[in-house]
This record gives C-alpha cells, sequence and structure tokens, in this order.
C-alpha cells in the first residue's frame, strides 16, 4: 500500500509502498477513503515528540471495512466506518465515567502517546491514516451514517475536540465566548457548535483581520472579531489584547478557549472572563502563565486543560450531522490526493492561505 512515512528529524512526509496491513484477532482493518491532516500532528513531529520513528501518522480517518478478524461481529466487510483513535484500557475509572483521554494508557492512533502506561497498545497501533488502508482494534472503529460523507467523517474527530472544549468551558445559556486562534478548525467548529449551545456572542482572535472576516461570514450575527495585527505593536507588554477584549465586552466573559500555541494572547483572553468565568486551554502554549494566583483567586476563574475528546463527544457530533444539526462540509476547504502529501503539508502548516480543514484521499490519483 501507498502510505505517508514520517522519519524523525525531517519536515516533509516520504511517499513508501508497505506491505498491507492484515486484520488479526479482534481487529479490523479500514479502506481509508478520506484522511485528516491537523496542525496538531505535524506540529508534534516538529518538536520530535513521537517515540517510535520512522512511522505513518493520521488520527482521522473514515472509509470502509475491508477485513474484520477472527471474534469480531459488531462490524462486517463493507460498512462504512470512522475511526475513533483514542487507544484506553476501558475499564479504569476514568474510561469507565466518560473521562478516557485521561486515562494511564491513552495514546492516540497515528498521533502521541499522552499516558504513563500507553505501551504496549501504543506500539501495536501507532501507525495512522495516511496511508491506504489502516489497522485498529474493534472497539476503535464506529459505524458512519449514510448521511456522512467520508470526509466530514474523518473530521468528526476533530469537531469532537471542540466540543469537548466548549462542554469543558460550560457557558450559560446567552453566553460570551472567546475563541483565540479562531481561523482554524476549532474556531470555525465553534461558530457551528455555539448556535447548539444558546451562545449569544463568539468574539474571535486571530492575527489576520481578512482571515478572520471570512470565519465572520460563516455567521456574521454570532462573530465579532479581534484582530491582534491591528492592536498597538507593544500590546502583548501592556496587555493590549485584555484592554480590547474589554471594549467588545465590557463586563467581561463567560468562556476562552484558546488555540494559540505560543505567545501572549491566550493569557490576556482569560484575563477578560467575569468572575466566575472558565477557561478551556488547548494549544500546548510552553510559555509559563503569566496571570498571578491571586487574580485567579479573587475573580473565582476556572482553568481547564482540554486535550482531545471523548468517545461520547464524537457520537455527539455524528448525530448531529447525521440529523442536520450541523453542517460542516463547507468547512472542508482543501482536498489532496495522499500523493500531494508534501503540498497538503505546506497548506496546514505555514496556512498561506485559509485551511480550516484538510483531508487527504489515499486512493485519488494526483491532480
Amino acid at each position: 500500500m501507498l502510505a505517508a512515512r514520517a522519519y524523525k528529524g525531517e519536515g516533509e512526509f516520504r511517499l513508501e509502498e508497505l506491505d498491507t496491513p492484515r486484520a488479526a484477532a479482534g481487529e479490523i482493518m479500514i479502506n481509508v477513503q478520506s484522511a485528516g491532516l491537523t496542525p496538531g500532528v505535524l506540529e508534534l513531529w516538529r518538536r520530535g515528540m513521537y517515540p517510535i520513528m520512522p512511522r505513518t501518522l493520521g488520527n482521522e480517518a473514515a472509509g470502509m471495512v475491508l477485513e474484520v478478524g477472527s471474534g469480531v461481529e459488531r462490524l462486517s466487510v463493507g460498512q462504512r466506518v470512522r475511526l475513533h483513535p483514542n487507544l484506553v484500557c476501558r475499564h479504569c475509572p476514568y474510561c469507565l465515567t466518560g473521562r478516557e483521554q485521561l486515562c494511564r494508557e491513552c495514546s492516540v492512533i497515528g498521533h502521541g502517546i499522552f499516558g504513563r502506561d500507553a505501551m504496549p497498545l501504543y506500539q501495536r497501533y501507532h501507525h495512522g491514516a495516511l496511508a491506504e488502508f489502516v489497522v485498529a482494534p474493534e472497539w476503535a472503529v464506529e459505524f458512519l451514517p449514510d448521511e456522512i460523507s467520508f470526509d466530514v467523517g474523518a473530521k468528526i474527530h476533530d469537531v469532537a475536540d471542540a466540543l469537548h472544549a466548549l462542554r469543558t468551558v460550560d457557558p450559560p445559556a446567552a453566553g460570551v465566548l472567546i475563541v483565540t486562534g479562531a481561523t482554524g478548525t476549532i474556531g470555525t467548529s465553534l461558530v457551528r457548535l455555539s448556535p447548539l449551545f444558546g451562545i449569544s456572542r463568539l468574539i474571535a482572535v486571530a492575527r489576520s483581520r481578512a482571515r478572520l472576516e471570512q470565519v465572520k461570514d460563516l455567521n456574521p450575527d454570532l462573530v465579532e472579531i479581534v484582530a491582534l495585527e491591528e492592536l498597538d505593536t507593544n500590546w502583548p507588554a501592556e496587555q493590549g489584547l485584555v484592554k480590547a477584549l474589554r471594549k467588545v465586552a465590557p463586563e467581561g466573559v463567560d468562556g476562552v478557549i484558546d488555540c494559540i500555541p505560543e505567545g501572549p494572547a491566550g493569557w490576556q483572553a482569560i484575563a477578560s472572563l467575569r468572575p466566575g468565568g472558565r477557561a478551556a486551554v488547548m494549544a500546548g502554549n510552553p510559555a509559563p502563565p503569566p496571570l498571578p494566583a491571586i487574580a485567579v483567586m479573587i475573580n473565582c476563574w476556572q482553568i481547564h486543560g482540554s486535550r482531545n475528546c471523548t468517545r461520547e463527544d464524537a457520537l455527539q457530533v455524528s448525530n448531529w450531522i447525521r440529523d442536520g444539526l450541523l453542517v460542516l462540509d463547507d468547512l472542508i476547504t482543501h482536498r489532496f490526493a495522499l500523493e500531494d502529501i508534501r503540498a497538503a503539508t505546506r497548506i496546514v502548516r505555514d496556512r498561506p492561505e485559509p485551511a480550516w480543514m484538510t483531508v487527504i484521499h489515499p486512493h485519488a490519483h494526483k491532480s
């Protein structure tokens, strides 16, 4: 099969022909029709955080069951499915209470390790979906309703990440929400998810006004814009983003979902919370928080990490799409053949143009 392979210390995929995997007992082999390519996957590669290299990346996939191993009864050959890539033990207190991403064995197919006891499960399933076929345990595969395209099915996991962050923030009805890094997948997903939660205002923060305007066009009555490029040049040192956000929301906001991986914008957005507000930190900013603990205490702010989603989050997104309550097709801005993986990588990594959701078609021919 053809696969996009990542090597340690490199920044471009190598296209290689590999032996087609086989489904062992309790496993499913998926004929991948669409796979997602995300900035997070590329960023962990850049940071050298994958413990097994070389390997095939990609944690998002939708396709058809091509082969089932012995003992598999829930799924059969030819069914439409999507990958739910969270690898967990399935029996610890976290897994049994809908918090699977906190499991000590948590890792993600085609992505990274997050639990200290993730091996040997990760060793078996670390190869991901940027290939013509991918093997996964039967319990990590879900039905894909006929109403959902393979492209949208491949991105359900990403949208479920946004849903999980939104549930973490838990804004009140008619609440006001900030999302930083709003011109990416999480920001545009939140534009679609927010009305389902009764959010009245979504303040989108990012560098470029032009790209923010494109996000606003998705729902002009909901989205308001704060562009970092329009702030004074010394805004990082003088709390310029806090001041700009207070002009838009003088009483503060109910929630913040931070998706900016570096710099002061995320923490300044959090400083714009109203008393009792909640924030979900998603982007993995390595800088120490500049907020004094006394400010958090006095304002009773709640700051949560939000990593990945749960199966229930993903199933909820799938059901909303199936029922016509959530439309995502127009958020898929780029589609590439697997042979064009380097061009796709440049779009996702460098973002020379708006790239909300990017999918790869492993069986398509290069244009």
